[in-house]
């Protein structure tokens, strides 16, 4: 995870009729060691929703080439 606060990715784990989706959230600590609590909260708070949207059939192939900026802006603001 280079140089990025957090990163979330998920995958579809299907085990013959039950189909679950796997979510990990990753934290880059030497980027969050002087941040704010208020920032971290934020950023985990955006991460979840992040996580939730790849659940979403529809918005998962859509949210693959936004930045956090578009996905911040047409998802998180309109909430």
């Amino acid at each position: 995870m280079e140089s990025a606060d957090a990163q979330t990715t998920g995958q579809f784990i299907k085990q013959g009729t039950t189909a679950t989706f796997d979510v990990s959230i990753s934290f880059n600590d030497s980027n969050l060691k002087k941040a704010s609590r208020k920032f971290i909260t934020g950023l985990i708070i955006f991460e979840v929703i992040h996580a939730y949207l790849q659940t979403k059939p529809n918005s998962r192939q859509d949210l693959a080439p936004r930045d956090h900026a578009t996905l911040a802006k047409d998802y998180i603001a309109p909430m």
